[in-house]
């Protein structure tokens, strides 16, 4: 959550979501409920390992949605309208086929919007298009399962009002270049 105005105070929760058979689960809070704790959550991040839930390439992203809608504490929206309320959601595999689905966009989406959240997500390759690593097996299902993931991504940030960011996608990559080069450069002079 993010405070609207000058006087702005960012607070944030960490929600992490895997495959069906995670070793630590499918669903890891490692910053159970909002706080502007900044070394708590570079802790946090820098705790999260990846997991593999073999054999399956799918993750339960509709559980960590779910999770972070229905656990953090959002106040009632009448209670703290001055905040912009954000999920940002990193994934780079596609959840289950709607029918292994626990929880299904139409039902995130909407009570994402209940609630005044916009959900923005972004699919990451996770290192699969570097060159030199033997990981040609899951390159080519994450290629083939990339539609789903988009589709699903695109389906979560748009209904409720968020953003989709596509890293699979050397255009969208070009374009972030490219926009990096043109902000202006601060340098400092040693005294």
């Amino acid at each position: 959550k993010a405070k609207k105005g000058d006087e702005s105070t960012t607070t944030f929760a960490v929600v992490i979501y895997r495959d069906q058979d995670a070793p630590s689960g499918v669903v890891t809070m490692p910053v159970d409920r909002f706080t502007d704790n900044d070394e708590l959550l570079a802790k946090s991040l820098n705790s999260v390992k990846a997991e593999t839930g073999a054999p399956y390439f799918n993750e339960r992203i509709d559980a960590g949605i779910h999770a972070a809608l229905a656990q953090l504490d959002w106040a009632p929206r009448s209670q703290d309208d001055q905040y912009t309320r954000w999920i940002v959601v990193c994934g780079d595999a596609p959840p289950y086929p709607k029918s292994k689905q626990e929880f299904n966009l139409d039902a995130l989406t909407k009570e994402a919007k209940d609630k005044g959240i916009e959900i923005h997500t972004i699919l990451c390759n996770s290192g699969f298009l570097k060159p030199g690593l033997n990981q040609a097996k899951l390159l080519a299902t994450a290629q083939t399962q990339r539609t789903n993931s988009t589709d699903f991504l695109k389906g979560l940030a748009e209904n409720p009002g968020g953003n989709f960011l596509d890293l699979w996608d050397p255009e969208t990559i070009k374009a972030l270049y490219h926009q990096y080069e043109q902000v202006p450069r601060i340098t400092r002079r040693m005294p």
